[in-house]
């Protein structure tokens, strides 16, 4: 779990520039989604980031338009490809992304966060 500063500093710098990108869904009770994408090293590439949904509202298409956010963002940044990491073992997560068109690009490192657990590099093109 972040600490509320850092999704303060995230937001900041979300809303002052070009490389980055916050999209959030809301309802009347609350945030129920989110997901990120910053510009990558690799030109013509943008990195999903902090992809999340509510576990009720999951199954409801959240997670695809969040990635069609995304992913429209990335295309107005003039980006190619749509790049993430994604959790060993995430089979939720692994087949939304799947469905989506992105696949497995063989790179793997371990998770930053918690020891033990590595993550897997998957990629998508971004057709125009």
């Amino acid at each position: 779990m972040r600490h509320a500063s850092w999704w303060d500093e995230r937001v900041a710098a979300c809303a002052e520039g070009d490389n980055a990108a916050l999209f959030v869904v809301e309802t009347s009770e609350g945030m129920c989604g989110l997901i990120g994408g910053v510009r990558a090293e690799m030109a013509g590439h943008v990195t999903v980031t902090s992809m999340w949904v509510e576990p009720d509202a999951r199954h409801l298409g959240l997670g695809r338009q969040l990635l069609d956010a995304v992913a429209g963002w990335a295309r107005g940044q003039g980006a190619r490809i749509l790049d993430l990491w994604v959790t060993d073992g995430n089979t939720p997560a692994i087949a939304l992304y799947e469905a989506y068109g992105f696949v497995f690009t063989g790179e793997v490192t371990p998770h930053p966060s918690y020891a033990g657990l590595v993550e897997h590099a998957m990629s998508v093109p971004l057709v125009r």
